[in-house]
Formats: structure tokens, C-alpha cells, sequence
């Protein structure tokens, strides 16, 4: 009887060993950015006079968030972009800041419904809301999806048109 305590008690405690291993090689496999780095890249967007629309951020220095997130990109509806559009959506109006997203251990970071007010003056203007929602599949590889809606309006607050996109991004350390 005594024995047959011993060896479930030995039992036990190989189980709980190998859970704790595979725990642990769990957390050292999940990636994490490098600290200090900017990564760039670009989303599936709608290439616009042969510029594709990208995305860009810093980590910051302890590597637990990502600083100027921003991305590049419209909602480009009726034909063609016109002839004269800046190169490499430069154009303020293409670029949406979201902010800092803070990166948790598992190498994940999300913000949801970031905002961005575009004011044309006597032209009215538009409303811009973000949702990026990513991962580090290595210390020098993020991926993930920006969903955003676009809302034009009047200077009298009146909605014009409205579109939403979702497109995906890779973003690598320079």
C-alpha cells in the first residue's frame, strides 16, 4: 500500500514537471519585437499611380509598445485616382495616425476605433476610425488587419458617403 502511494506521488509530480516545461517553452516561443527598431511595410490596399499603401511604427525602448502607429490609404470609390496625386500617399489626408498600442507578452497589440478628423475648410471634411489588430510572428515580422471606416461630411456636419475596408499588412525591422 505504501508503495503504491509512493509511485502515484512520483507520478504526479512527473506530470506537473512536464506541464511546467511545456509552459515554459510556450512563453520563450512567443515573439516579441526588438526594442528600439521602426517597421515598415506595406497593407493590401489599393495601389494608387503605382504607390501601394503602407504602414509604419517604433517600438518602443523596453519593447512593450509600439509608438506612431500609422498607415497609409483611402477610400479611393469612383474610378481611377486622379492624375496629380502626391506619390506614396504622402498626401496628409491618406495618412491615419492611431497612436501607441501597447504589445503584451505574447507578442499581440490592438487598438480599437482610433479616430482621425480631416477638416477641408469651406469643403467640409472627413471623419477616419481605425481598428489594427496584429502580431509578431518573430522578433522581426509583425502581421495583422486594419478595419477602417471613412466619412465625408459637409461644413454643416451632413454625411456624404461613407466606406469601410479591412487590409491586411506585413511590417518588417528596418
Amino acid at each position: 500500500m505504501r508503495r503504491n502511494l509512493r509511485s502515484r506521488a512520483w507520478g504526479a509530480i512527473a506530470v506537473l514537471a512536464a506541464a511546467v516545461c511545456l509552459l515554459v517553452a510556450a512563453v520563450a516561443l512567443a515573439a516579441t519585437p526588438i526594442a528600439g527598431k521602426t517597421y515598415t511595410g506595406l497593407t493590401s490596399g489599393r495601389a494608387v499611380n503605382g504607390w501601394k499603401p503602407s504602414v509604419r511604427f517604433k517600438v518602443s525602448s523596453n519593447g512593450k509598445q509600439l509608438l506612431g502607429f500609422d498607415w497609409h490609404g483611402a477610400c479611393v470609390r469612383h474610378g481611377p485616382p486622379p492624375p496629380n496625386m502626391p506619390p506614396g500617399w504622402i498626401d496628409p489626408s491618406f495618412v491615419h495616425p492611431v497612436g501607441t498600442l501597447n504589445v503584451d507578452s505574447s507578442g499581440a497589440f490592438a487598438v480599437k476605433n482610433a479616430k482621425q478628423t480631416e477638416n477641408y475648410g469651406p469643403h467640409g471634411g472627413e471623419l477616419n476610425t481605425s481598428t489594427v489588430t496584429g502580431v509578431f510572428k518573430t522578433a522581426k515580422t509583425a502581421t495583422g488587419t486594419i478595419k477602417y471606416t471613412q466619412k465625408d461630411y459637409t461644413v454643416k456636419g451632413r454625411v456624404l458617403g461613407t466606406c469601410s475596408r479591412t487590409v491586411s499588412f506585413t511590417a518588417k525591422a528596418d
